[in-house]
């Protein structure tokens, strides 16, 4: 073969469409479909969480007879509900047509991973800050109680540092998750520019 020749061919080979490779769409798809099966997974468990608060703290207002302990378990009893009344609306799974191209199911996906990438970045808003002030009165409550048991003035730092550690926790796992969900928007903005 001349080098002409060899050059027809490889300008022929460039200039045809190139469809993509039946593997990365099942793979995209796949993938998609675990992403939003990992969605409702965490979503029904922080529904269950939610209704164990809710429980929790709604005992606490008939055993705890503290006015501010009271209104603490209030407090952090309308902030589980919203927060799952947020998830529903706001950070559930949004199924994707499988009917629609390759290339539109690509785009619906990013969209997808970029609304639940920002429900990650901003967990602080709607889901620590409305349990905050119920937890902080509660805890409060708790220390007025343990202000007229000496032997037991010790517990109350420590239960501090671990609610402050689990919400500074929680807010490090949701970044972290974000900047995960990140890598994979990028990969499909790649796709979706080729």
């Amino acid at each position: 073969m001349t080098a002409p020749e060899k050059h027809d061919i490889k300008a022929i080979w460039g200039a045809q469409a190139v469809e993509p490779n039946l593997g990365t769409v099942e793979q995209i798809r796949a993938n998609a479909d675990k992403f939003q099966s990992a969605v409702r997974r965490r979503n029904r468990i922080e529904y269950a969480a939610g209704a164990f608060v809710v429980a929790g703290f709604g005992s606490y207002i008939w055993i705890f007879r503290s006015p501010l302990m009271q209104l603490g378990s209030f407090l952090v009893i309308t902030g589980a509900i919203f927060i799952m009344v947020w998830i529903h609306f706001r950070a559930s799974a949004k199924p994707i047509p499988s009917h629609i191209s390759f290339m539109d199911y690509i785009s619906r996906y990013r969209e997808e991973l970029r609304r639940q990438q920002s429900a990650l970045r901003t967990v602080w808003l709607w889901y620590l800050a409305p349990l905050a002030p119920g937890l902080g009165l509660f805890t409060i409550g708790i220390s007025r109680l343990l202000e007229h048991a000496p032997a037991n003035r010790h517990l109350m730092w420590p239960l501090v540092v671990v609610m402050i550690a689990v919400f500074a926790g929680v807010w490090l796992l949701n970044l972290w998750g974000a900047r995960r969900l990140q890598h994979k928007i990028d990969e499909l903005s790649r796709l979706l520019v080729s």
